[in-house]
């Protein structure tokens, strides 16, 4: 059924989301690698945004906690994850506060596969010494690079040391890394959206969207055949 549904989607331009039921944005996006197709619908990833930024009020009362961007694609569901946090507080008369900092990194390049070859491209922008820490990152796809972050962090002698994604890959799940907040645990395919980018384009969309297998394919034997 869901193979027959796919198939739909590259006719139509209709998929089906993460949790099976139809995408509410139902274009496709033809790009120089192939076609996207709808994902997870720009109302899925804000009731999950809102769920995360919950579970953080009621784990950090009346503390103030540092969150630090790992840039460029942790914009969005920062933005969006800390206007949820600082809603007032049930008594109405204050808001919950937060500092942020942030952090560069590169590892992808031009390519739709993490290259495994870390460099840190902006230091942390603010001290996190003996302060409570959430990392946010829009997506952990290998996890090499949240490794190295939260690495480096450590050594940074935070309080306590958090890490908030939006996204985790299946193949980073048993990796041994402390993700305490996650809004959704994806398969490998790649993605696209709230963030994520391809070649630093496509950040800008609201909903995410995922990369169609056969075209996937259809690029690694071409990049293999140009190497």
């Amino acid at each position: 059924m869901k193979k027959m549904l796919l198939m739909m989607s590259l006719i139509c331009g209709i998929s089906m989301n993460i949790n099976g039921a139809l995408s509410e944005t139902s274009a496709s996006i033809t790009t120089e690698v192939g076609t996207f197709i709808p994902y997870v619908s720009e109302n899925k990833i804000q009731e999950r945004v809102r769920f995360l930024a919950n579970q953080m009020r009621q784990d950090y009362p009346g503390k103030r906690p540092i969150f630090v961007g790992v840039l460029f694609g942790c914009k969005p569901f920062m933005a969006d994850l800390l206007a949820n946090f600082s809603v007032p507080s049930e008594s109405g008369s204050k808001f919950e506060p937060y500092d942020m900092a942030f952090i560069r990194i590169a590892s992808y390049g031009n390519t739709t596969e993490s290259s495994g070859n870390i460099k840190l491209v902006l230091p942390l922008t603010r001290s996190i010494t003996d302060r409570d820490t959430i990392i946010v990152e829009d997506i952990i796809d290998t996890g090499l690079s949240m490794k190295y972050v939260y690495e480096m962090l450590l050594r940074e002698n935070p309080r306590s040391l958090a890490i908030a994604t939006f996204l985790r890959k299946e193949k980073a799940k048993d990796l041994d890394l402390p993700v305490k907040y996650v809004g959704l645990d994806i398969s490998n395919e790649f993605v696209i959206g709230y963030g994520l980018d391809y070649a630093d384009q496509y950040r800008n969309l609201r909903s995410i969207y995922q990369l169609v297998s056969d075209e996937k394919k259809r690029l690694r034997e071409m990049l293999s055949k140009k190497g």
